[in-house]
């Protein structure tokens, strides 16, 4: 039927699970009858479908400007692209869950990429960080890049690193997500240069204690994020915990996101506070702090999420980082949590901590009150009052302004969806 048609651009889209006969002939059909024609592929099947239609994936594609193709399933055998696949006018590229050597043609002919993203992917003996820089280095276009590695790359630890001779500007680079070990992004951060950066998201995936001493300086030399991040929030979850950086309290989207995937709230704050330590320099202008906090489906999330209770100078060292807040949002989940933390020691100051600190807001059930009087009397008679405010809910209109809950981040897949 296709030889019948007008000589249109084919768009691909089969997000079905599983890909039924019918389907996956007609897919066949375009990509091996008319790969001329197929201006857009988007694959979200069962890997093992993945498989079989990939295979057809072995000419040159000569108007193809947007691929991604996302297993919904995971196996135990990841998928590869066909070496003899081309696509020289390639924009969009996304790929999950697959096998990719550094010197894949994607990699290296591919230039004219806007929007490259590899999400749990496996990299070959030779994707160090040099390697890398070397085919970015041909992507002046680029304006997104997301990396995901699903397991560490091999050599890429401080003793395993090769001298980096490269140093990479990517002139109109917007977001840049990262998901790995912190070997590796120290060791790509100080020869990158990214001046129209907007929206950094960084997970790492290894728990031991963290050194990213790299990571604050390209954000101090980042132009869009110094200065502008007046709003901040610890978001604590069942899997995981993140430090979200926003220009402003109504900002829905995040200019700095730092990740840790770890099921313990103790070990969640810990890795909370020595972020934040990391990024004192830059968290001056930062005057709203939310605590958020979900609520467990089940009893057995919420009792291993609380197997170890948070330790209470993890709390303290985390505040200590906002000199500058104003106002203190959380959900009542962590009241207590937060109250004894601010808690006086005898040689205190009452305004050590949060100095500048004029309103603590608390939404949910229950009353907070008894909770924070310690803190609130200490403040009051210090002469740096401190009014408690308690709304059912954290959507609420507050001086003539609607305070709006940031929105929850989407896999990583999204952060830098092409």
């Amino acid at each position: 039927m296709l030889t019948h048609l007008p000589h249109l651009p084919l768009v691909i889209d089969h997000y079905k699970e599983p890909a039924n006969y019918n389907d996956e002939t007609g897919i066949l059909i375009a990509l091996v009858q008319q790969p001329y024609r197929v201006r857009r592929i988007r694959l979200g099947v069962h890997v093992s479908d993945v498989q079989r239609l990939i295979a057809a994936i072995d000419y040159e594609f000569p108007m193809l400007e947007y691929l991604c193709i996302t297993p919904s399933t995971k196996w135990d055998k990841l998928w590869t692209l066909p070496i003899t696949f081309r696509a020289p006018r390639l924009r969009y590229l996304m790929l999950a869950d697959f096998t990719l050597p550094i010197r894949s043609p994607l990699l290296t002919t591919e230039a004219g990429l806007v929007a490259l993203t590899l999400e749990s992917f496996e990299p070959s003996a030779d994707f160090s960080p040099n390697r890398l820089l070397e085919r970015l280095s041909l992507m002046h276009h680029l304006q997104s890049f997301a990396i995901h590695f699903s397991v560490p790359v091999p050599g890429s630890g401080v003793s395993g690193q090769p001298l980096i001779t490269i140093h990479v500007t990517l002139p109109n680079l917007r977001s840049f997500a990262f998901q790995g070990e912190s070997d590796y992004l120290e060791a790509l951060l100080p020869h990158t240069t990214t001046p129209l950066l907007e929206k950094l998201y960084i997970c790492l995936t290894d728990r031991r204690t963290l050194s990213v001493p790299h990571l604050l300086q390209f954000i101090i030399i980042t132009e869009n994020f110094t200065g502008w991040l007046s709003s901040a929030v610890l978001r604590f979850n069942i899997w995981d915990a993140s430090v979200e950086l926003y220009p402003d309290a109504k900002s829905r989207m995040y200019s700095l996101c730092l990740c840790i995937q770890d099921p313990y709230l103790n070990r969640q704050v810990a890795f909370t506070a020595h972020v934040l330590d990391v990024l004192r320099p830059v968290l001056s202008e930062a005057v709203h702090l939310t605590l958020e906090y979900p609520d467990p489906s089940t009893a057995i999330e919420l009792a291993l999420w609380h197997n170890q209770p948070p330790n209470r100078a993890d709390w303290r060292k985390a505040l200590a980082a906002f000199g500058n807040v104003k106002t203190l949002s959380m959900h009542n989940g962590l009241i207590g949590e937060v109250s004894r933390s601010l808690l006086l020691d005898d040689w205190e100051s009452p305004k050590k901590l949060l100095p500048e600190l004029d309103e603590v807001e608390c939404y949910g059930s229950g009353n907070p009150s008894d909770a924070f009087a310690p803190f609130i009397d200490a403040r009051k008679n210090a002469g740096r009052p401190v009014t408690l405010i308690r709304f059912e809910h954290f959507s609420i209109q507050k001086y003539g302004r609607k305070v709006i809950r940031p929105t929850v981040p989407a896999p990583f897949r999204h952060y830098l969806a092409v």
